[in-house]
């Protein structure tokens, strides 16, 4: 037999309490410090135990003699050592002919080493492929190979599933040929089995190998196998980590929910790696993340769904809007030059060759209306806000002009006045004969609402005819700690200054039907009806012509609100019949004041500091 080919001997236990990594024992040593066979061990402890006259000492020694505990004692031992398919020899006789002369004069020569010196011997002879671990009285040497580099182990797992897909993604390494695990969906059936991790690489699909095939080959193998109930992988698992912990997994399924502030369809996406097992979602649609561990793509699922998917994450969101608006502003920007023919010089240049000058904008909050147009919103994290008695939501109405906000909340403070109220507003003009003070507005002096504007508490405000009107926030807070529902239109620019914690407005947006046809038809008698110029077949022409444009102008700023502002609007209703549309706003309001409702999760944390400070 070969040197290189040799078994390593029966595995001894100590029963020494000093751990070193070479201990000698002669005839003359203790007991204490000698190793025996585990089988001479056990013989031992049972002739002791024999001896004695408690019970309790019967009943070991019977659990002793059984094989399945020799067995496992055995076990444990060659895998703590990771002594793997090794064959135990029980003659020293055996070890000394397939050692090396050299080794046997070191052999002859350890009686006369001391034990401190003969384990610095053996630590700088331990790298050429030998290991002493203890002779004994007859100088018996215990030693095993050299350990070989460890290479990742293969297994053949089997997944059995239902008719859902796998829920996994793979990637072709391209230096080596090798595909690879790319994500697992969190929840899917390869998630659920705990067979297999991120990096795994994959061999063979039920018998089929996958190396050495082309991409779509693989792909095509992938998604044919796949949709059957039993899978069969055969894996090469690369840096594996126990999974076994339950806080690991804990770690693994936290998940926080968010506010979809955009539309998104997977199969419209160039860029979703498997548009299969992409989840579409609306603007307003509440989604549960369930893992970010990829920078460019989230797994979630609905709030009223169990079915996990990828949605693009929110740095590369905010990416893709940041490129279309510069490409929109290319566009523009050519559109520009387009018109004027190359007749001028290029836009907000002095000449056509000079460089464009950067145009610094300083932003402010309380009345910069450009800094609404340059806000990226892509996911907001909410929580569930749940009613209070003592508190009733502020109800905001947000459209373009004309779309009949005004009327709708007349309407609905004149079916329940009690419950329902509006606001007052502040004005500077002057009061007329039939008006009345605190009833029909607060008439105060212009100085004393420019400093309030300055202080920031008008939450909206406005200058018409030289004249300032505005709401302040004191109004509304009264109609709110009376208990009553404050319902109320603003301009969408001063949305910022209301949406806080502070009010927890619901904002609903009333939206014109975006047919113009439609639209005309259900606006033109009213308007007709108050029009002076219809007096002859021309102004009626005419007439028609302004109202037409001034509906398409309805239209346009609608859409322009929900792009700028539409993150911020919890519902939507189109204003097509008013009834329809009242009846819709009615059963809103009520499901505001009864049902729990969603908020931006920041406005329970400022809450929580206003408590903690207090």
């Amino acid at each position: 037999m070969d040197d290189n080919q040799s078994s390593p001997p029966p595995l001894l236990l100590s029963s020494s309490k000093q751990s070193s990594k070479l201990s000698v024992s002669t005839s003359s040593s203790s007991s204490s410090s000698s190793l025996i066979p585990i089988n001479t061990l056990i013989e031992q402890i049972l002739v002791s135990l024999r001896q004695e006259w408690i019970s309790e000492c019967d009943q070991l020694c019977q659990l002793l003699q059984r094989p399945h505990l020799l067995a496992l004692m055995q076990v444990v031992d060659c895998v703590a050592r990771q002594i793997f398919d090794v064959e135990i020899f029980a003659n020293l006789e055996m070890i000394l002919d397939n050692t090396s002369k050299s080794n046997l004069k070191i052999i002859e020569n350890l009686e006369n080493y001391d034990t401190a010196k003969l384990e610095t011997f053996l630590d700088i002879t331990s790298a050429k492929t030998m290991k002493l671990k203890m002779p004994t009285a007859t100088t018996t040497l215990v030693y095993s190979t050299p350990r070989k580099k460890r290479r990742p182990c293969q297994k053949i797992i089997q997944v059995i599933k239902s008719d859902e897909p796998l829920g996994v993604t793979v990637r072709f390494d391209e230096r080596t040929g090798d595909i690879i695990l790319a994500r697992i969906l969190v929840g899917g059936a390869a998630y659920r089995s705990g067979l297999v991790q991120v990096g795994d690489h994959i061999l063979e699909v039920n018998g089929i190998p996958l190396r050495g095939r082309s991409h779509l080959d693989v792909i095509n193998i992938l998604q044919r196998e796949s949709m059957k109930t039993i899978i069969t992988l055969k894996i090469v698992a690369m840096n594996r980590q126990p999974s076994f912990d339950s806080t690991a997994n804990s770690q693994a399924l936290k998940s926080y929910l968010v506010k979809a502030c955009f539309d998104y369809k997977p199969e419209q996406d160039p860029q979703i790696p498997c548009p299969s097992i992409g989840l579409a979602f609306d603007k307003g649609s509440i989604l549960n993340v369930l893992n970010k561990d990829d920078a460019n793509w989230w797994q979630a699922s609905k709030q009223i769904e169990l079915s996990t998917g990828l949605i693009p994450s929110k740095r590369l969101q905010e990416r893709r809007i940041v490129a279309i608006r510069d490409i929109k502003s290319q566009l523009d920007r050519e559109r520009y030059i387009h018109i004027l023919g190359g007749l001028l010089p290029l836009p907000f240049r002095k000449n056509k060759w000079c460089a464009q000058k950067i145009k610094k904008i300083m932003y402010d909050l309380s009345d910069c209306i450009r800094y609404d147009r340059e806000e990226i919103s892509t996911y907001e994290p909410v929580a569930r806000y749940f009613p209070r008695s003592d508190h009733c939501r502020p109800i905001v109405l947000v459209g373009p002009s004309g779309v009949g906000c005004s009327l709708l909340i007349s309407l609905l403070c004149q079916q329940n006045p009690n419950r329902y109220r509006e606001p007052l507003a502040h004005t500077t003009r002057y009061k007329r004969f039939q008006e009345n003070d605190s009833i029909d507005y607060y008439f105060v002096n212009e100085d004393w609402m420019e400093h309030e504007i300055q202080t920031g508490n008008f939450v909206c405000y406005s200058k018409y005819r030289g004249n300032y009107y505005g709401l302040h926030r004191d109004t509304i807070k009264q109609i709110v700690d009376a208990g009553a529902v404050c319902i109320f239109k603003m301009d969408a620019q001063f949305l910022r200054l209301v949406h806080t914690a502070e009010f927890k407005p619901y904002i609903i947006f009333i939206q014109p039907p975006y047919d113009l046809d439609r639209l005309i038809e259900t606006r033109s008698r009213n308007y007709y009806d108050h029009s002076d110029s219809v007096s002859s077949q021309y102004s009626q022409r005419k007439s028609k012509q302004r109202f037409a444009y001034e509906m398409h102008l309805m239209i346009y700023e609608s859409h322009k609100l929900q792009i700028l502002y539409g993150h911020k609007f919890d519902t939507t209703l189109i204003n097509d019949d008013l009834k329809e549309t009242f009846n819709l706003l009615l059963d809103t309001v009520r499901m505001v004041e009864m049902k729990p409702t969603w908020i931006p999760i920041a406005w329970i944390q400022q809450q929580n500091k206003s408590l903690c400070r207090i």
